[in-house]
């Protein structure tokens, strides 16, 4: 189940509670690829406060939830959102996906998630 202490998100759901959002439930309800969670989900980077834990916790469930919904749906999401919020998710992503900067890691992504990452505000985020 999501949500377990054993896959590391009491930090995130921790932090997420003190923005009043059930992080867990919320999670869940993007696995159903319900838009209006995606978009709360999105801005919890900024919403939350997020520690440095907490930080990594939401990066990586980001990177499972864009795995799990699909590429089709978590662009369409994200194109939605504010350039900053998209720069915000992309850096979590990039995260998740083991890269730092200086390495480019859009060619390996752009062909994993094409359409998330051809985005041109992600691309200009890098």
């Amino acid at each position: 189940e999501f949500g377990s202490m054993s896959y590391g998100c009491a930090d995130t759901t921790a932090m997420a509670k003190q923005a009043n959002v059930d992080y867990v439930e919320l999670v869940k309800r993007c696995l159903k690829k319900d838009d209006a969670a995606m978009r709360v989900l999105f801005s919890l980077d900024k919403a939350a406060d997020f520690d440095a834990a907490s930080a990594q916790g939401h990066a990586t469930v980001l990177g499972v939830v864009l795995r799990k919904v699909g590429d089709d749906f978590f662009a369409e999401c994200i194109a939605r959102e504010s350039e900053d919020t998209q720069r915000r998710v992309y850096m979590d992503l990039l995260y998740d996906a083991g890269y730092d900067p200086p390495l480019n890691p859009i060619p390996d992504l752009k062909k994993r998630f094409p359409k998330t990452f051809s985005n041109s505000s992600l691309a200009r985020a890098h």
